[in-house]
């Protein structure tokens, strides 16, 4: 299973982060929270109920919100 990377295409965070993703070629599915009302819904449950993005949902259950780009880095060079 990928990492799910919920996004919106109108916040600066997303390209930096998806670049690392690939940069490290890490396996991910982005999910557009604007045009998917499932995807939208699942963001709220793993926020407390923001459309807080980008967010990561890794395959153990962990997320990162609006996660900070060093940290991020780290994060999937430890995976």
């Amino acid at each position: 299973m990928a990492i799910q990377v919920y996004i919106t295409t109108s916040c600066a965070l997303v390209p930096p982060t998806l670049n690392i993703l690939d940069e490290l070629g890490v396996d991910y599915v982005t999910l557009d929270v604007d045009a998917q009302d499932d995807a939208r819904e699942r963001l709220r449950e793993l926020t407390g109920g923001f459309l807080s993005v980008p967010t990561l949902e890794f395959e153990d259950g962990s997320v990162m919100i609006e996660p900070n780009l060093f940290k991020l880095r780290i994060t999937l060079l430890h995976l």
